[in-house]
C-alpha cells in the first residue's frame, strides 16, 4: 500500500527498431530532437537504443526515453546513477558534472557514426562522413542538419552490431557479467575533443563495462541445505556434502550443532503484582 501520492507516466508504445532503413529515418529524429530544443526541453540522454525508427512510414520515427530531459537553457548536473560507460558518452558528461550542449551533440554525433549508407558510393560515403562532423558542431543548427540528411537520399544500414543480438529490434545491452561488446565496422573518422581524439577504424571491437562495475561471482554452495534442515537429506545420490553449516562435522546438521549455539538467556524477574502464571 501506497501512502503518498503518486504520479505515473504513462507513454504511447513505438513500433519500429533501432536500424535505420533511409536517410528520412534519420531525418525525422534529428528534427524530433529540433522540435523538442524550440520548445526548451533537451533530451541529455541521447544514445542508439532511444532512436526508434518506422519500418513502415520512414517520417513516423521518433526519439524515445525522455526520462532524463532537462530545460534546454538550464539543464543543470547530471545524476547520481548517470552511466557514463557508454560510447555515445562525452568524456566530461560524468555523474554530478554541469550538462552542456556539447555533449548532447557529441552523443548525437557518436550514433550517426553507426550507420552508413549502403551503396559504396564514395560521394555518399563523404557526404555521411561530413553530416557525422557536422552533427557534433553546436554552430550547425539541427534543423539544417536534419535537411542535409534528408536531402542526401539513400539507404542506410547499422554498421554497429551488439554480440548475441538479433539486428533491428532494441536489445538488452549487457550479458550476464554486465559487460557489452560492440563491433563497429565503420569508414575511418577522426573527432577532436580539445586536446583529445576519439578515432574508429575500419574494424574495431569496444568492450566496456555498462554497470561500470562487475559483479561479483556467485558463491558456491559449501553444504546440503536438506541436510542441515529439520528433515534431512533424502536423496540417493546427493552432489553436496553432508556436513555441518556451522562446524563442518559430517556427524550432524546445524540444528544439532552445540557450537556457537546461543547461549541461555538468563531469567528475568517479574514485577510485583503483574499478573499471569508464577
Amino acid at each position: 500500500r501506497v501512502s503518498v501520492d503518486v504520479d505515473v507516466l504513462m507513454y504511447p508504445k513505438i513500433e519500429g527498431s533501432f536500424n535505420p532503413s533511409h536517410t528520412t529515418c534519420v531525418a525525422a529524429c534529428v528534427q524530433h530532437l529540433c522540435q523538442a530544443e524550440a520548445k526548451n526541453i533537451l533530451h541529455v540522454d541521447l544514445r542508439l537504443l532511444n532512436f526508434i525508427f518506422s519500418e513502415e512510414l520512414d517520417s513516423e520515427s521518433y526519439l524515445v526515453d525522455w526520462d532524463h530531459a532537462r530545460p534546454f537553457d538550464e539543464p543543470g548536473c547530471y545524476v547520481q546513477n548517470w552511466n557514463d560507460a557508454l560510447d555515445e558518452r562525452h568524456p566530461d558528461a560524468k555523474c554530478g558534472k554541469p550538462i552542456l550542449y556539447e555533449h548532447v551533440r557529441y552523443a548525437l554525433a557518436q550514433v550517426l557514426r553507426y550507420f552508413a549508407p549502403v551503396d559504396d558510393d564514395e560521394s555518399q560515403l563523404q557526404e555521411w562522413k561530413g553530416i557525422c562532423i557536422a552533427a557534433r558542431d553546436t554552430e550547425h543548427r539541427l534543423s539544417e542538419l536534419a535537411e542535409r540528411i534528408r536531402t542526401l537520399q539513400c539507404k542506410l544500414k547499422l554498421t554497429a552490431e551488439i554480440e548475441t543480438v538479433v539486428t533491428g529490434r532494441p536489445p538488452r545491452k549487457t550479458g550476464g557479467d554486465g559487460v557489452a561488446r560492440i563491433t563497429a565496422g565503420v569508414s575511418e573518422m577522426t573527432f577532436s575533443s580539445g586536446n583529445s581524439q576519439k578515432r574508429m577504424s575500419e574494424q574495431k571491437t569496444v568492450t566496456f563495462d555498462a554497470a561500470r562495475t562487475k559483479r561479483s561471482p556467485r558463491r558456491q554452495t559449501a553444504h546440503c541445505f536438506d541436510f542441515n534442515g529439520s528433515f534431512g537429506c533424502k536423496k540417493a545420490q546427493c552432489s553436496l556434502p553432508h556436513i555441518c553449516a556451522t562446524c563442518g562435522q559430517s556427524d550432524h546438521g546445524k540444528l544439532k550443532c552445540k557450537t556457537g549455539s546461543p547461549k541461555t538467556k538468563p531469567e528475568t524477574r517479574k514485577r510485583s503484582g503483574s499478573r499471569g502464571k508464577p
